[in-house]
């Protein structure tokens, strides 16, 4: 059966507890009975955190804990009433994936990639590439941002290998531009949002274009051709 339990006024640094109500400062909190994120009003005007939805706020609560100090232009001014209870089992839970389970399959000599997420409806694609030396991409371009990260090796977009591991890269939409990979194998994880324009590197026409169901199907037909099993992608 849901309970009902106030909320309080002011900040509240919230620790782990158990069904006990804890004493902090002032009020007195029952932390397993916390408010969830649907619960959650909409920030004031001009505070820090306005333009926040509420659920976003309250992404960080898990298990009875929260790192940081709820604002307090993000609660009630007013002690209100919250359902809780079996709400709690609606809570959103993090997916995720060991990438070791997910097997690389050879795109093209010297290319490997793996596809760990894929959600077209969104859109999104994440993927991650495993280059052997010297190899160098086509030039192409991309129709959103590409995000990046840089594992092992190095790389660029030119013979300088600027990238190397733990580098970071934004990929500007728009802009031409090739992989080239330095002296040994690199791997990187590729964050993508649209396809992908291949490009005549003397006449600057586009050659090509592949969407990003493009490389979905083609990941999960280059296993099927290798004799795996269809992987566990997140979608």
């Amino acid at each position: 059966m849901p309970i009902s339990v106030a909320v309080p006024r002011s900040s509240t640094t919230i620790v782990p507890t158990s069904h006990t109500p804890e004493i902090i400062g002032d009020q007195t909190v029952d932390l397993d009975r916390l408010r969830t994120p649907e619960n959650l009003p909409e920030p004031a005007c001009g505070h820090p955190f306005a333009g926040q939805h509420p659920r976003a706020l309250a992404a960080d609560v898990h298990d009875g804990y929260h790192a940081n100090t709820v604002p307090s232009a993000a609660v009630p001014t007013v002690a209100e009433e919250v359902v809780v209870g079996d709400q709690l089992a609606d809570i959103r839970r993090t997916l995720h994936i060991h990438s070791d389970d997910v097997p690389f399959v050879t795109r093209a000599p010297g290319w490997e990639f793996r596809l760990l997420h894929a959600r077209l409806d969104e859109p999104l694609v994440v993927s991650e590439l495993r280059a052997q030396p010297g190899v160098q991409s086509g030039l192409h371009r991309h129709l959103t941002p590409v995000y990046g990260w840089t594992v092992e090796g190095t790389w660029g977009h030119d013979d300088q290998f600027l990238y190397r591991p733990g580098t970071y890269i934004y990929e500007t939409p728009g802009v031409p531009h090739r992989f080239m990979n330095g002296p040994a194998v690199t791997r990187a994880v590729y964050i993508r949002t649209s396809g992908v324009e291949q490009i005549d590197p003397e006449t600057g026409a586009v050659t090509s274009v592949s969407v990003l169901s493009d490389q979905i199907d083609q990941y999960f037909a280059l296993c099927e051709e290798a004799g795996l099993p269809r992987p566990d992608v997140l979608e």
